[in-house]
């Protein structure tokens, strides 16, 4: 009797503690009924890569019909607040580019604090999303040429392009509602080129590593100039100018 009492204590403290200390799941990616989606979670490696422990352990995945009326346009869209990312049913034939896309612009809010949601920080936020979906792309689809390269040749070559034109400064850029456009109507096409092409230009001078300090910097001080010299030890009078410097030796297509 003893024994068959024990044993019901012991079989008791063991689905306690499963409720108390759930086992924790190694999915990062779910849909709206938390479903796990394990399809995506190669990116999510990818991501933690860059982005170490300064990001969001939980995505959700949410699919949208077009014409509901946060789909004015065919983008689709990320939410920093609730950790979600919403499809555009158009987007269902690039969806790993899209995922990768938006699971990076979340990141990017993570580990600024929400800095990059702000206008004046977009350049970069959209900036190196579009890198990090041809890095994906890379890794996913089975082709035969480089897509983060091509990518990179063709950017630079379009930011060379604008920066002839005296179209990238910080003054231009940081005014993204503007310089993009509204994603409702005509946009800037150039806009997203031009900022991995910064992105672009602090890997080549500074490293990688340098430009998520960067970010992880800018969280504290909010403030770009002030992070450019706790970072890269310039003004940003000096950054500008040496990304400028940086395109007028690319080479035009």
């Amino acid at each position: 009797m003893k024994i068959k009492i024990f044993l019901f204590l012991l079989i008791s403290l063991f689905f306690l503690n499963k409720l108390i200390y759930p086992v924790q799941s190694n999915n990062h990616y779910y849909d709206s009924y938390d479903n796990p989606l394990d399809k995506f979670e190669f990116v999510y490696d990818e991501l933690k890569k860059y982005f170490k422990e300064k990001m969001p352990d939980k995505f959700i995945v949410k699919y949208i019909k077009t014409e509901t009326g946060i789909f004015s346009s065919n983008y689709s869209y990320f939410n920093p607040r609730n950790g979600s990312i919403l499809i555009n049913e158009l987007h269902k034939s690039d969806l790993i580019q899209t995922i990768a896309h938006e699971s990076c612009n979340l990141c990017m809010a993570y580990i600024t604090s929400n800095l990059s949601v702000n206008e004046n920080y977009r350049f970069f936020d959209e900036g190196f999303a579009s890198i990090f979906e041809k890095i994906i792309l890379n890794k996913h689809e089975k082709i035969v040429f480089d897509e983060l390269e091509n990518y990179k040749k063709n950017s630079l070559s379009i930011a060379a392009d604008q920066n002839n034109k005296d179209n990238v400064n910080f003054k231009k850029v940081q005014k993204w509602s503007e310089y993009f456009g509204k994603t409702s109507e005509k946009t800037n096409d150039y806009a997203y080129q031009v900022g991995s092409s910064f992105v672009f230009y602090i890997f080549d001078s500074y490293g990688i590593d340098s430009f998520f300090q960067f970010l992880i910097d800018i969280a504290k001080t909010q403030n770009m100039d002030k992070s450019f010299k706790n970072i890269f030890k310039k003004n940003k009078s000096e950054i500008e100018k040496e990304w400028q410097d940086y395109l007028k030796k690319v080479k035009l297509y």
